[in-house]
């Protein structure tokens, strides 16, 4: 069964896995009923990469011909697909950036997660589909790169991923109310002489986390994990009639599978 590498999601998920090495998403068919398990599909989106055009122009600037490039025969698409978690605990390790498993033409390039007080927890992937005419998805020899061992709980929650945050002080008190992460790799794509692209290369992950919290009393204190560097700690924020709102941030790399660097950035 070809997946995003996802625990508890249905043989069903093979169904949508299939409709992304085709290019489409079939005009009948509710992602509510592809997604079954521990999740519940939110969105999906397929879009073709679009075409450039070359005009050629006559002594009066009148456009007499032109070339389609880049994408003329709809080869190459984008996808962008959304689920919610409700399960118990699912393990970060298990996702990834690189070929889709059991489907070479799905290259996932992004994976975003959202959570917060007020909403479940959201997971985006992203990524390019090779379709008819098959466009060669190259790693450069890196292979996959997984995201940290860190846990998400499938409650309508804000979660610590990749941090932890406490309030010291006199009757101290704040509360995380979102955290995100996202993961991303660089693409590069090699067209030929007609400007059609016959590969794309990706490399070069990284990973982004950042919160959100609000301060009721005393200072925050605020530790990041698995290599993290802190970009943000923290923009405060001070509404007026209202609590202090803290915003932070963070970010490192991620090392393929098969890269021979020792290092490395998020654990």
């Amino acid at each position: 069964m070809a997946n995003f590498g996802l625990n508890g999601v249905a043989g069903s998920w093979g169904t949508i896995a299939t409709a992304l090495g085709d290019g489409k998403l079939a005009a009948n068919s509710k992602l509510a009923n592809l997604i079954a398990g521990d999740w519940k599909g939110v969105s999906a989106k397929i879009t073709d990469e679009p075409r450039t055009v070359a005009y050629a122009q006559n002594e009066a600037e009148n456009n007499v011909a032109a070339e389609f490039s880049h994408n003329p025969n709809g080869t190459l698409a984008s996808f962008e697909i959304t689920l919610a978690y409700h399960g118990s605990s699912l393990s970060l390790s298990g996702l990834y950036l690189g070929l889709m498993d059991g489907n070479s033409n799905v290259l996932i390039s992004g994976i975003s997660i959202k959570t917060a007080n007020n909403d479940w927890p959201k997971i985006t992937f992203k990524g390019l589909i090779s379709k008819a005419q098959p466009i060669e998805f190259y790693d450069k020899g890196t292979g996959r790169f997984y995201l940290p061992n860190w846990n998400l709980v499938g409650k309508k929650l804000a979660q610590r991923l990749g941090f932890t945050l406490a309030f010291t002080g006199v009757n101290a008190a704040g509360h995380l109310t979102s955290s995100g992460i996202e993961a991303t790799v660089d693409t590069a794509e090699l067209p030929d002489d007609q400007g059609v692209v016959q590969r794309v290369s990706y490399a070069g992950a990284t990973l982004k986390v950042d919160g959100e919290a609000v301060a009721i009393v005393g200072t925050h204190s605020l530790t990041w994990l698995g290599g993290l560097k802190e970009t943000s700690n923290a923009d405060y924020e001070l509404p007026q009639a209202n609590w202090t709102q803290l915003k932070f941030s963070a970010e490192t790399y991620l090392l393929g599978e098969g890269s021979d660097d020792s290092s490395s950035g998020a654990d």
